[in-house]
């Protein structure tokens, strides 16, 4: 008799049902691990094997970005290979001149978009700590941290965690990157040069919110958006074979409406003021599939 292989678990952390949610003071940090005490032992797939199909946008992948919320392809990177090393990764011209591209290219196939660009790159080296090298870098009333000089700062895109300790860590906390309001914030106001890349979809629903009168959380309700279709892509990449936190996804079609929860997420604001907010989402309990 054939034996039936015993499903693989993992640990997730929800926010907890009725809790106050404090919005972290760091820059791009989530609320305290605290906050998130629903802790679940869930079932898992491994989702390598979608890995040999086609990166396109028909693929017949199981996972869509329409109805899941995400897909695993086959992407190498150059810079996985000679002249460039392990610290390549941490080289800002090697990010801006090889990686970007790659990952940009790489969009436009699983898409099928017209357009593209990347605002941020973030290198994740740390172990998980409430406060990383990544806030310390950005908190201006640390005068010890390495941080990054202005002019890296007014950089774009922006270049994340490459300084010497500047590196971000894990995040072990069921979340959304972006909520829809946060999204359109983040197009706004993260840095000019985002905005005016972004300006035939802004000015697109500026018309929509002046024609019918209505708040920037409703766009797209109702029919009320008819400009260009866009969205915003969290792509992750192992630098090297995962043995701890591996990234965890899921179905986005399967969680509903009524278990998320709205917290805030601090960014920085080049040119518009000290920091912008960002409404992100998490789900309260184990419910979706992952």
């Amino acid at each position: 008799m054939a034996s039936i292989e015993k499903p693989t678990y993992a640990t997730f952390r929800y926010l907890s049902r009725g809790s106050k949610v404090e919005p972290s003071p760091h820059l791009y940090h989530l609320p305290p691990l605290a906050s998130f005490g629903d802790v679940q032992s869930l079932p898992i797939i491994d989702i390598k094997s979608s890995m040999s199909l086609p990166d396109t946008p028909d693929s017949k992948s199981p996972f869509s970005l329409n109805k899941h919320g995400f897909r695993a392809v086959r992407s190498p990177s150059a810079v996985f290979s000679p002249p460039y090393i392990h610290s390549s990764w941490n080289d800002p011209t090697v990010l801006r001149e090889v990686y970007i591209k790659e990952i940009e290219e790489m969009l436009l196939k699983v898409t099928g978009g017209r357009k593209v660009y990347t605002d941020q790159v973030v290198i994740r080296n740390n172990l998980h700590t409430e406060v990383d090298g990544l806030a310390r870098s950005q908190d201006k009333s640390d005068e010890n941290a390495e941080g990054e000089d202005e002019s890296e700062i007014d950089d774009f895109p922006k270049l994340i965690g490459v300084g010497k300790g500047t590196g971000a860590s894990p995040a072990p906390k069921v979340h959304l990157d972006l909520a829809p309001e946060g999204a359109r914030t983040h197009l706004r106001k993260y840095h000019p040069k985002a905005t005016e890349l972004a300006q035939e979809i802004i000015s697109a629903e500026d018309a929509i919110l002046k024609s019918k009168g209505i708040e920037l959380s409703e766009i797209g309700k109702n029919g009320n958006y008819t400009g260009p279709r866009w969205a915003m892509f969290s792509v992750w990449r192992p630098l090297k074979k995962v043995l701890r936190d591996p990234l965890a996804v899921g179905d986005c079609s399967t969680f509903p409406k009524g278990d998320y929860v709205d917290f805030d997420v601090l960014f920085p604001t080049i040119g518009g003021g000290e920091g912008e907010t960002h409404r992100e989402k998490a789900g309260e309990g184990g419910e979706g599939e992952l």
